[in-house]
């Protein structure tokens, strides 16, 4: 998969599972999402920082809706072929990893998706961030 196809599939797989259930997700009253892509693993998950988990430091996985998209239990069928053309890359040049990072931090910095972000949470600022989950200290892809 190019490049730019797997981009375009990657804004509409996340638009899709936000907007699923978008009451829901306000709910949780997030002051961050965070796009994890695990190209050594075939996986992308999504997860949401609350106001109130700021304390937590750096660990995502202690975030209450840590991959809240489930992507490895079934729960994000958009994705699927997303993050097998990703893990197919990878598989073939470790290299390609930072491709991926810039890619959806790309997708993170687009026009169309932050409309949809401050859509979605009636203009509150929720910040996203793309890091590199291997490397402590990482920049944000998605700034």
């Amino acid at each position: 998969m190019q490049i730019q196809d797997w981009k375009v599939q990657l804004e509409t797989a996340i638009k899709a599972k936000l907007s699923a259930e978008p009451d829901v997700i306000r709910s949780w009253d997030p002051q961050r999402l965070d796009i994890g892509v695990f190209p050594w693993h075939g996986c992308i998950e999504l997860s949401f920082q609350r106001d109130d988990e700021s304390n937590l430091g750096g660990n995502i996985a202690d975030w209450a809706h840590y991959n809240f998209s489930q992507f490895n239990e079934g729960q994000w069928l958009e994705a699927k072929a997303l993050s097998e053309a990703m893990m197919k890359d990878w598989l073939d040049n470790h290299s390609v990893a930072e491709k991926y990072f810039q890619a959806t931090g790309e997708v993170a910095r687009s026009e169309p998706f932050i409309e949809f972000i401050a859509t979605l949470f009636h203009g509150k600022m929720v910040h996203v961030t793309v890091l590199n989950p291997d490397k402590l200290g990482s920049r944000n892809y998605a700034l």
